[in-house]
């Protein structure tokens, strides 16, 4: 199961949406 691989990918984009890195 790579459940908490997903949970980081969307966490990682979400947080590149909210918070786009420069």
């Amino acid at each position: 199961m790579q459940l908490c691989v997903f949970n980081l990918y969307i966490r990682m984009i979400l947080a590149n949406i909210l918070l786009p890195k420069k």
